[in-house]
């Protein structure tokens, strides 16, 4: 009586396999991954990540004051779409212990006259890294791992590399 079950499982098996097989090869049946699936339009809003020339552009963007040896860093304007920051590197990295300062909570709106108190002051050619990170809803600065940098479409952190007095 096992044998007789064990053999009508193993041939169900074996015949389920073979006709599934069959309708995968006509294409009855699709096998696809996520990227595939249709996005059911009408029900949510999708909302595209800003590209490079947006971020540069009207959307998101910051105007930094040539910068001078110092403890500060002058930011004239930010425009943000979301709460965030703008924070001074040492390194291209974004590392916490690369960071050298960081700005008060931004709104998403445009602000103005942004100083940035720095952990030490920078010397003339001296370089460093200025970009943008966002806020994780605390609405306090707690690392570039938790507190993540504002990217452009193409997965590039929105920052820009500046030299001390130049």
């Amino acid at each position: 009586m096992i044998k007789r079950v064990l053999l009508f499982t193993v041939l169900g098996i074996i015949i389920g396999t073979g006709a599934f097989l069959i309708q995968v090869q006509r294409g009855d049946i699709k096998l696809s991954d996520n990227e595939d699936k249709a996005v059911n339009e009408g029900t949510e809003e999708i909302t595209e990540t800003p590209t490079e020339e947006e971020i540069l552009g009207d959307k998101i963007y910051y105007v930094v004051v040539p910068l001078i040896a110092g403890d500060i860093v002058e930011v004239e304007s930010v425009k943000l779409l979301i709460p965030g920051y703008v924070v001074v590197y040492e390194k291209e990295d974004l590392e916490s212990s690369s960071v050298l300062g960081v700005s008060s909570l931004l709104n998403p709106t445009l602000n103005n006259d942004i100083e940035v108190k720095l952990k030490r002051k920078i010397v003339n050619g001296e370089t460093v890294y200025v970009g943008l990170n966002s806020d994780n809803g605390n609405k306090k600065f707690d690392s570039p791992s938790v507190d993540i940098p504002i990217m452009t479409r193409g997965a590039i952190p929105v920052r820009r590399k500046y030299v001390v007095g130049e």
